[in-house]
Protein backbone atom coordinates (compact mmCIF):
# COMPACT_ATOMS: atom_id res chain seq x y z
CA UNK A 1 0.00 0.00 0.00
CA UNK A 2 2.70 2.39 1.21
CA UNK A 3 4.39 1.48 -2.62
CA UNK A 4 1.18 2.42 -3.98
CA UNK A 5 0.84 5.98 -2.22
CA UNK A 6 4.87 6.57 -3.50
CA UNK A 7 3.87 6.08 -6.87
CA UNK A 8 0.68 8.25 -6.96
CA UNK A 9 2.72 10.84 -5.49
CA UNK A 10 5.02 10.84 -7.78
CA UNK A 11 2.59 10.77 -10.68
CA UNK A 12 0.76 14.02 -9.18
CA UNK A 13 4.24 15.70 -8.64
CA UNK A 14 5.12 14.99 -12.56
CA UNK A 15 1.55 16.13 -13.21
CA UNK A 16 1.66 19.36 -11.45
CA UNK A 17 5.03 20.45 -12.69
CA UNK A 18 3.68 19.40 -16.63
CA UNK A 19 0.40 21.88 -16.06
CA UNK A 20 2.99 24.86 -14.27
CA UNK A 21 5.00 24.35 -17.36
CA UNK A 22 2.25 24.59 -19.57
CA UNK A 23 0.76 27.72 -17.64
CA UNK A 24 4.14 29.78 -18.11
CA UNK A 25 3.91 28.71 -21.82
CA UNK A 26 0.67 30.19 -22.13
CA UNK A 27 2.40 33.50 -20.46
CA UNK A 28 4.75 33.62 -22.95
CA UNK A 29 2.60 33.21 -25.73
CA UNK A 30 -0.43 34.77 -25.13
CA UNK A 31 0.77 38.31 -25.00
CA UNK A 32 -0.81 40.39 -27.66
CA UNK A 33 -3.97 42.54 -26.66
CA UNK A 34 -6.11 43.40 -29.35
CA UNK A 35 -7.79 47.50 -28.72
CA UNK A 36 -11.09 48.23 -28.90
CA UNK A 37 -10.53 50.36 -31.94
CA UNK A 38 -8.62 46.74 -33.39
CA UNK A 39 -4.60 47.92 -32.77
CA UNK A 40 -3.09 44.63 -31.94
CA UNK A 41 -0.91 45.64 -28.84
CA UNK A 42 2.31 43.28 -28.98
CA UNK A 43 5.64 43.60 -25.70
CA UNK A 44 8.32 45.13 -26.63
CA UNK A 45 10.46 41.82 -25.42
CA UNK A 46 8.75 39.37 -28.04
CA UNK A 47 9.95 38.87 -31.48
CA UNK A 48 7.63 38.60 -33.95
CA UNK A 49 9.48 37.44 -37.55
CA UNK A 50 5.92 37.44 -39.45
CA UNK A 51 4.34 40.54 -38.12
CA UNK A 52 5.55 43.98 -40.36
CA UNK A 53 8.00 45.90 -38.09
CA UNK A 54 7.58 49.96 -38.10
CA UNK A 55 11.01 51.12 -38.57
CA UNK A 56 10.46 54.64 -37.68
CA UNK A 57 11.93 56.06 -40.77
CA UNK A 58 9.13 56.88 -43.00
CA UNK A 59 11.23 60.42 -43.52
CA UNK A 60 14.71 59.02 -43.27
CA UNK A 61 15.35 60.52 -46.88
CA UNK A 62 14.81 64.21 -45.48
CA UNK A 63 17.42 63.11 -42.60
CA UNK A 64 19.76 62.54 -45.54
CA UNK A 65 19.04 65.48 -47.41
CA UNK A 66 19.55 67.73 -44.49
CA UNK A 67 22.56 65.94 -43.87
CA UNK A 68 23.95 66.51 -47.12
CA UNK A 69 22.53 69.92 -46.97
CA UNK A 70 25.22 70.68 -44.26
CA UNK A 71 28.50 69.86 -46.15
CA UNK A 72 27.48 69.68 -49.61
CA UNK A 73 29.81 66.63 -50.46
CA UNK A 74 29.19 64.99 -53.92
CA UNK A 75 30.64 61.72 -54.14
CA UNK A 76 32.53 61.36 -57.99
CA UNK A 77 31.01 58.74 -60.01
CA UNK A 78 32.02 57.32 -63.36
CA UNK A 79 28.98 56.90 -65.35
CA UNK A 80 26.55 60.30 -65.69
CA UNK A 81 23.36 58.03 -65.20
CA UNK A 82 23.26 54.02 -63.90
CA UNK A 83 19.66 52.78 -63.72
CA UNK A 84 17.86 50.35 -61.19
CA UNK A 85 15.30 50.50 -63.16
CA UNK A 86 15.00 52.69 -66.27
CA UNK A 87 11.20 52.80 -66.90
CA UNK A 88 9.89 53.30 -63.59
CA UNK A 89 12.96 56.23 -63.67
CA UNK A 90 12.08 57.96 -66.40
CA UNK A 91 7.87 57.69 -65.66
CA UNK A 92 8.91 58.95 -62.01
CA UNK A 93 10.62 62.10 -63.44
CA UNK A 94 7.72 62.64 -66.07
CA UNK A 95 5.39 62.60 -63.45
CA UNK A 96 7.30 64.76 -60.84
CA UNK A 97 7.70 67.52 -63.66
CA UNK A 98 4.39 67.18 -64.25
CA UNK A 99 3.51 68.47 -60.92
CA UNK A 100 6.22 70.86 -60.59
CA UNK A 101 4.60 72.34 -63.94
CA UNK A 102 1.07 72.68 -62.41
CA UNK A 103 2.51 74.29 -59.20
CA UNK A 104 5.22 76.92 -60.74
CA UNK A 105 2.95 77.74 -64.11
CA UNK A 106 5.29 75.64 -66.61
CA UNK A 107 7.97 77.59 -64.52
CA UNK A 108 6.68 81.20 -64.56
CA UNK A 109 5.23 81.41 -61.05
CA UNK A 110 7.15 80.33 -57.59
CA UNK A 111 4.87 82.28 -55.45
CA UNK A 112 3.62 79.00 -54.15
CA UNK A 113 6.65 78.45 -52.45
CA UNK A 114 4.87 79.66 -49.55
CA UNK A 115 1.67 77.01 -49.31
CA UNK A 116 3.49 73.98 -50.49
CA UNK A 117 4.32 72.69 -46.96
CA UNK A 118 0.72 72.49 -46.26
CA UNK A 119 0.04 70.71 -49.50
CA UNK A 120 0.34 66.58 -49.28
CA UNK A 121 1.23 66.57 -53.01
CA UNK A 122 3.95 68.20 -52.01
CA UNK A 123 4.54 65.62 -49.63
CA UNK A 124 4.36 62.90 -52.30
CA UNK A 125 6.14 64.94 -54.74
CA UNK A 126 9.22 64.73 -51.93
CA UNK A 127 8.72 61.00 -51.76
CA UNK A 128 8.86 60.73 -55.28
CA UNK A 129 12.42 62.68 -55.35
CA UNK A 130 13.29 59.66 -52.37
CA UNK A 131 12.28 56.68 -55.01
CA UNK A 132 14.70 58.00 -57.91
CA UNK A 133 17.24 58.28 -55.63
CA UNK A 134 16.95 55.13 -53.61
CA UNK A 135 15.22 52.60 -56.01
CA UNK A 136 15.51 53.81 -59.42
CA UNK A 137 18.51 55.37 -60.12
CA UNK A 138 22.09 53.24 -59.78
CA UNK A 139 25.50 54.75 -58.85
CA UNK A 140 26.04 57.46 -61.02
CA UNK A 141 26.33 61.33 -61.32
CA UNK A 142 22.52 61.83 -61.25
CA UNK A 143 22.17 61.06 -57.60
CA UNK A 144 24.60 63.97 -56.63
CA UNK A 145 21.51 66.33 -58.76
CA UNK A 146 18.90 64.46 -56.79
CA UNK A 147 21.12 65.46 -53.74
CA UNK A 148 20.61 69.09 -54.71
CA UNK A 149 17.46 68.68 -55.42
CA UNK A 150 16.21 67.05 -51.78
CA UNK A 151 18.03 70.04 -50.57
CA UNK A 152 15.88 72.63 -52.20
CA UNK A 153 13.01 70.59 -51.73
CA UNK A 154 13.83 71.03 -48.04
CA UNK A 155 14.30 75.10 -47.93
CA UNK A 156 11.08 75.66 -49.75
CA UNK A 157 9.33 73.19 -47.26
CA UNK A 158 11.22 74.93 -44.12
CA UNK A 159 11.60 78.61 -45.18
CA UNK A 160 8.88 79.20 -48.03
CA UNK A 161 12.04 79.93 -50.64
CA UNK A 162 11.00 80.90 -53.66
CA UNK A 163 14.71 80.38 -55.17
CA UNK A 164 15.26 76.96 -53.96
CA UNK A 165 11.66 76.24 -55.93
CA UNK A 166 13.01 77.98 -59.46
CA UNK A 167 16.22 76.00 -58.65
CA UNK A 168 14.18 72.50 -58.05
CA UNK A 169 12.13 73.37 -60.93
CA UNK A 170 15.01 73.60 -63.24
CA UNK A 171 16.82 70.27 -61.85
CA UNK A 172 13.95 68.49 -62.17
CA UNK A 173 12.67 70.06 -65.74
CA UNK A 174 16.28 69.81 -67.17
CA UNK A 175 16.35 65.59 -66.06
CA UNK A 176 13.41 64.56 -67.27
CA UNK A 177 13.44 66.58 -70.76
CA UNK A 178 17.25 64.77 -71.70
CA UNK A 179 15.78 61.20 -70.59
CA UNK A 180 12.27 61.43 -71.78
CA UNK A 181 13.08 63.97 -74.41
CA UNK A 182 12.74 67.64 -75.06
CA UNK A 183 14.44 70.83 -76.09
CA UNK A 184 14.36 73.36 -73.65
CA UNK A 185 17.32 73.38 -71.25
CA UNK A 186 18.33 75.30 -68.15
CA UNK A 187 21.84 73.68 -68.07
CA UNK A 188 21.68 73.82 -64.31
CA UNK A 189 22.29 69.85 -63.55
CA UNK A 190 25.90 68.45 -62.59
CA UNK A 191 25.23 65.26 -64.73
CA UNK A 192 24.35 67.24 -68.12
CA UNK A 193 24.72 71.21 -67.53
CA UNK A 194 27.63 73.69 -67.11
CA UNK A 195 25.82 75.63 -64.55
CA UNK A 196 25.37 73.85 -61.99
CA UNK A 197 27.87 75.72 -59.35
CA UNK A 198 25.21 78.16 -59.65
CA UNK A 199 23.15 75.83 -57.21
CA UNK A 200 25.90 74.55 -55.16
CA UNK A 201 26.92 78.39 -54.03
CA UNK A 202 22.95 79.22 -53.65
CA UNK A 203 22.64 75.96 -50.96
CA UNK A 204 26.00 77.11 -49.77
CA UNK A 205 24.88 80.11 -48.76
CA UNK A 206 21.97 79.17 -46.76
CA UNK A 207 25.08 77.78 -44.28
CA UNK A 208 25.80 80.88 -43.48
Amino acid sequence: MKRIFSIVSIISMVLFGLTVSSANGEGRTRTSVTTPDGKLLLPASESHDNLPQRTGKEHAYKDAWYSFSLTLDYPHYKNQVAYKDKSAAKQTLRRAKTYLDEVTVKGHDFSAASDLQRDPSWEKFGENLAKLQNRDFGESEILNDLNNAGALFLQVQRYDDEPSLRYLYEIISDLSRKLNGGSKFYGITRTYGNKSEAIHSYLESKLD
